[in-house]
Protein backbone atom coordinates (compact mmCIF):
# COMPACT_ATOMS: atom_id res chain seq x y z
CA UNK A 1 0.00 0.00 0.00
CA UNK A 2 2.99 2.23 0.76
CA UNK A 3 4.47 1.53 -2.60
CA UNK A 4 1.43 2.41 -4.27
CA UNK A 5 1.12 5.66 -2.35
CA UNK A 6 4.24 6.38 -3.06
CA UNK A 7 4.61 5.86 -6.67
CA UNK A 8 1.50 8.08 -7.16
CA UNK A 9 3.16 10.47 -5.74
CA UNK A 10 6.21 11.08 -7.95
CA UNK A 11 3.45 10.18 -10.95
CA UNK A 12 2.02 13.14 -9.78
CA UNK A 13 5.20 15.54 -9.20
CA UNK A 14 6.46 14.34 -12.76
CA UNK A 15 2.99 14.88 -14.66
CA UNK A 16 3.21 18.70 -13.17
CA UNK A 17 6.66 19.53 -13.25
CA UNK A 18 5.87 18.08 -17.08
CA UNK A 19 2.92 20.22 -17.33
CA UNK A 20 5.24 23.23 -16.11
CA UNK A 21 7.89 22.54 -18.75
CA UNK A 22 5.43 22.56 -21.64
CA UNK A 23 3.33 25.34 -20.69
CA UNK A 24 0.06 23.66 -19.52
CA UNK A 25 -0.44 25.63 -16.91
CA UNK A 26 1.02 28.59 -17.51
CA UNK A 27 -2.24 30.77 -16.99
CA UNK A 28 -2.69 29.69 -13.37
CA UNK A 29 -1.39 32.25 -11.35
CA UNK A 30 -0.09 30.16 -8.62
CA UNK A 31 1.86 27.73 -11.55
CA UNK A 32 2.67 31.19 -13.98
CA UNK A 33 4.99 32.34 -10.89
CA UNK A 34 6.26 29.14 -9.89
CA UNK A 35 7.50 28.67 -13.62
CA UNK A 36 8.79 32.29 -13.50
CA UNK A 37 10.66 31.36 -9.83
CA UNK A 38 11.92 28.25 -11.85
CA UNK A 39 13.07 30.18 -14.46
CA UNK A 40 14.66 32.77 -12.58
CA UNK A 41 16.76 30.13 -11.10
CA UNK A 42 18.10 28.58 -14.08
CA UNK A 43 19.17 32.16 -15.40
CA UNK A 44 20.75 32.64 -11.51
CA UNK A 45 23.21 30.04 -11.91
CA UNK A 46 24.29 31.85 -14.81
CA UNK A 47 26.45 33.91 -12.68
CA UNK A 48 25.50 37.76 -13.43
CA UNK A 49 27.42 39.40 -11.16
CA UNK A 50 30.63 38.95 -9.69
CA UNK A 51 32.31 40.23 -6.29
CA UNK A 52 35.95 41.48 -6.53
CA UNK A 53 38.04 43.12 -3.28
CA UNK A 54 41.18 44.36 -2.26
CA UNK A 55 42.06 46.50 0.47
CA UNK A 56 40.85 49.58 -0.93
CA UNK A 57 37.89 48.70 -2.22
CA UNK A 58 34.93 46.15 -3.77
CA UNK A 59 33.58 46.02 -7.40
CA UNK A 60 30.69 44.55 -8.28
CA UNK A 61 30.69 43.52 -12.10
CA UNK A 62 27.39 42.95 -14.55
CA UNK A 63 28.69 39.76 -16.57
CA UNK A 64 25.43 40.51 -19.06
CA UNK A 65 26.70 43.62 -20.33
CA UNK A 66 28.72 43.65 -23.30
CA UNK A 67 31.21 46.10 -21.80
CA UNK A 68 30.80 46.22 -18.54
CA UNK A 69 31.69 49.30 -15.92
CA UNK A 70 32.18 47.92 -12.60
CA UNK A 71 30.25 49.82 -9.76
CA UNK A 72 33.31 50.69 -7.23
CA UNK A 73 32.35 50.56 -2.88
CA UNK A 74 35.32 51.82 -1.04
CA UNK A 75 35.49 50.32 2.43
CA UNK A 76 35.57 53.47 3.80
CA UNK A 77 32.33 54.26 2.40
CA UNK A 78 30.50 51.68 4.01
CA UNK A 79 28.10 52.80 6.86
CA UNK A 80 26.07 49.59 7.82
CA UNK A 81 25.74 46.09 6.96
CA UNK A 82 22.08 44.08 7.09
CA UNK A 83 22.08 40.79 6.26
CA UNK A 84 19.03 38.77 5.87
CA UNK A 85 17.01 36.03 4.01
CA UNK A 86 14.58 36.43 0.66
CA UNK A 87 11.94 33.42 0.29
CA UNK A 88 12.15 32.55 -3.07
CA UNK A 89 9.28 29.80 -2.91
CA UNK A 90 11.10 26.49 -2.96
CA UNK A 91 14.74 28.16 -1.54
CA UNK A 92 15.81 31.16 -0.19
CA UNK A 93 18.28 33.26 -0.87
CA UNK A 94 20.81 34.83 1.30
CA UNK A 95 21.13 38.74 0.61
CA UNK A 96 23.23 41.44 1.78
CA UNK A 97 22.21 45.59 1.99
CA UNK A 98 24.84 47.96 2.33
CA UNK A 99 24.00 51.28 3.41
CA UNK A 100 26.32 54.53 2.41
CA UNK A 101 27.16 57.69 4.63
CA UNK A 102 24.95 59.31 1.71
CA UNK A 103 21.64 56.80 2.29
CA UNK A 104 22.34 54.85 -0.91
CA UNK A 105 21.81 51.11 -0.62
CA UNK A 106 23.35 48.17 -2.53
CA UNK A 107 21.95 44.59 -2.45
CA UNK A 108 24.49 41.57 -3.09
CA UNK A 109 23.11 37.55 -2.65
CA UNK A 110 24.81 34.46 -2.01
CA UNK A 111 24.19 33.82 -6.34
CA UNK A 112 26.93 36.02 -6.62
CA UNK A 113 30.56 34.59 -8.09
CA UNK A 114 32.88 35.65 -5.46
CA UNK A 115 30.23 35.94 -2.26
CA UNK A 116 31.91 33.29 -0.41
CA UNK A 117 35.21 35.03 -0.17
CA UNK A 118 34.15 38.18 0.14
CA UNK A 119 31.59 37.38 2.98
CA UNK A 120 34.64 35.91 4.56
CA UNK A 121 36.94 38.83 4.10
CA UNK A 122 34.43 41.24 5.41
CA UNK A 123 35.80 41.28 9.17
CA UNK A 124 39.30 42.28 8.04
CA UNK A 125 38.69 45.61 6.19
CA UNK A 126 35.56 46.64 8.60
CA UNK A 127 36.47 46.44 11.87
CA UNK A 128 34.08 45.44 14.37
CA UNK A 129 31.57 43.49 11.52
CA UNK A 130 30.85 40.05 12.93
CA UNK A 131 32.13 36.77 11.27
CA UNK A 132 29.85 34.42 9.19
CA UNK A 133 29.81 31.83 12.20
CA UNK A 134 28.61 34.68 14.25
CA UNK A 135 25.54 35.58 11.98
CA UNK A 136 24.64 33.05 9.86
CA UNK A 137 22.46 30.47 12.28
CA UNK A 138 20.27 34.03 13.28
CA UNK A 139 19.66 34.29 9.31
CA UNK A 140 19.41 31.01 8.15
CA UNK A 141 17.00 29.72 10.89
CA UNK A 142 13.86 29.23 11.00
CA UNK A 143 13.55 28.87 7.22
CA UNK A 144 11.52 31.07 5.13
CA UNK A 145 11.92 34.41 7.45
CA UNK A 146 13.66 37.27 6.41
CA UNK A 147 15.78 37.63 9.79
CA UNK A 148 17.35 40.74 9.37
CA UNK A 149 20.88 40.82 10.78
CA UNK A 150 22.76 43.88 11.53
CA UNK A 151 26.60 42.80 11.27
CA UNK A 152 28.41 46.15 11.20
CA UNK A 153 27.53 49.75 11.78
CA UNK A 154 30.37 52.71 11.67
CA UNK A 155 29.44 54.25 14.80
CA UNK A 156 29.50 50.69 16.65
CA UNK A 157 33.04 50.22 15.05
CA UNK A 158 34.13 53.35 16.18
CA UNK A 159 33.30 53.40 19.64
Amino acid sequence: MLRLIAATAIAIVFCACLALRLGIWAGIPFFKRLSDRMETRKRNDEKRYSIRFDAERISIVNHRISHPRPINIKWSEIERLIVFKRDLFAVDLICLSIEFQDGRCLELDEDMDGWKPFIAAMPAYLIGCRKLDEWFSAVASPAFATNPTEIFRREAAME
